[in-house]
């Protein structure tokens, strides 16, 4: 399949075969489907003894028509990135969170004031953002970077640092979210005003 670029930024949607955005997939075999979704699926079963007729399940990337949601040009940083060590990455939300859209954007860093003509070390780089909300305005996610010339890999936050209060039931409802009491928990980001809600019961 071609490539289809937005503007000059190329954005992966996970999809389901036949089906919308963002959603894991599970291979069921039906009438019609290619055989090379057969023969993914024969490579892919688990064949252990303790998993046998386990489905795996895969995110499925294709290309997406849909605008980042991040304003600035394709050459340009995202707004909000910020570098996190190693550590920050492995112990952060990348690893329990789906990202909806994958975004590529080869970055021409920013000459510093005063060196118009003289050279410089910026090297322009590629990082690969996986954004885990795409709410305009709102939007938040993890990018990685392979800095070529150190051989070393290095992870950034971006879009909100969002910082989330928690809101009563009252509040909650003032604001028309569903509030369900108890283990039930409503957050909003006291920077952009994105809502997350989740249930600590577990």
């Amino acid at each position: 399949m071609p490539q289809r670029c937005v503007g000059q930024a190329p954005v992966y949607v996970p999809q389901r075969p036949g089906g919308g955005p963002a959603e894991r997939v599970v291979h069921r075999v039906r009438i019609g489907w290619h055989i090379r979704l057969l023969q993914t699926w024969a490579k892919l079963r688990c064949t252990d003894d303790c998993s046998v007729g386990r489905e795996p399940m895969i995110e499925r990337i294709t290309y997406s028509d849909e605008e980042s949601p991040d304003p600035n040009h394709s050459n340009s940083e995202p707004e909000g990135m910020r570098e996190i060590t190693e550590a920050e990455f492995a112990q952060s939300s990348f690893f329990t969170l789906c990202p909806v859209a994958v975004e590529y954007r080869q970055i021409i860093p920013k000459r510093p004031e005063g060196t118009k003509g003289v050279q410089t070390d910026n090297k322009v780089y590629s990082i690969r953002i996986y954004w885990m909300n795409m709410t305009p305005g709102q939007a938040d996610g993890f990018a990685m970077r392979n800095d070529y010339y150190e051989g070393r890999m290095r992870y950034y936050r971006v879009g909100c640092d969002h910082d989330y209060k928690e809101l009563s039931i009252a509040e909650a409802r003032e604001k028309g979210q569903a509030h369900f009491g108890n283990c039930y928990h409503v957050t909003e980001c006291v920077h952009c005003g994105r809502v997350f809600s989740y249930d600590s019961s577990g």
